[in-house]
């Protein structure tokens, strides 16, 4: 059955092995990496959106969320960890190379929101990042350095990451939130725009 033409308008206008952070990744430059040239129906009308922003550099404030605040306070000079912001265009891009944006389209005649949430969770929670972002990460990572990262969104906040995997599995967690899910679900049955959201990856510190 075919998505109501609201839907697949609006959506279609939305999107456009275990080492430590101290060894060597072998970095590819994406840390500022740009969307493709090519039309793509699911790409950010601008057509050229970051992916990834420096914490403080990021057009985000309160209404955020943590990230938003955290990025607010960092714009302000106050001093704190370093953090790489993965922007919308981030989750936008997930959305399409993982196939949930299909599946919020299939949403559209749903009734039941918090079912239809908690199926996309199930199904989505263990998919792995296209390497895109999988290289974005690696590169947020080899950026902002340190021992250990916490990753942070609206809904998720996951600590302690000392490692590539925990840290890709976080930022799936953030982008697959039962509450964001919702959030989506909701926009799509009521032929609004599918909200995207921001997630931070910030150095932790350690005392000594």
């Amino acid at each position: 059955m075919s998505p109501p033409s609201g839907v697949l308008i609006n959506l279609c206008q939305m999107i456009g092995p275990y080492c430590s952070f101290e060894h060597s990744l072998g970095l590819i430059p994406l840390l500022h990496m740009e969307s493709d040239e090519h039309h793509d129906p699911f790409q950010d009308s601008s057509g050229r959106a970051s992916l990834t922003l420096k914490l403080g550099d990021a057009p985000y404030g309160p209404e955020a969320g943590h990230v938003g605040v955290l990025n607010s306070l960092a714009r302000s000079g106050l001093p704190m960890p370093g953090g790489v912001v993965l922007m919308e265009e981030s989750h936008r891009r997930f959305l399409k190379s993982s196939g949930l944006a299909w599946d919020l389209l299939a949403s559209g005649g749903e009734t039941e929101v918090q079912g239809r949430a908690l199926e996309l969770r199930r199904r989505y929670r263990g998919c792995a990042l296209e390497e895109v972002l999988r290289g974005v990460i690696r590169n947020a990572l080899a950026e902002i350095g340190g021992r250990t990262v916490a990753v942070i969104s609206k809904d998720v906040t996951c600590m302690g990451l000392h490692s590539i995997p925990r840290v890709e599995e976080a930022v799936l967690r953030a982008w697959i939130s039962t509450n964001g899910l919702k959030r989506q679900v909701e926009a799509t049955i009521q032929g609004g725009e599918i909200p995207l959201w921001p997630v931070l990856i910030q150095r932790e510190l350690h005392e000594g």
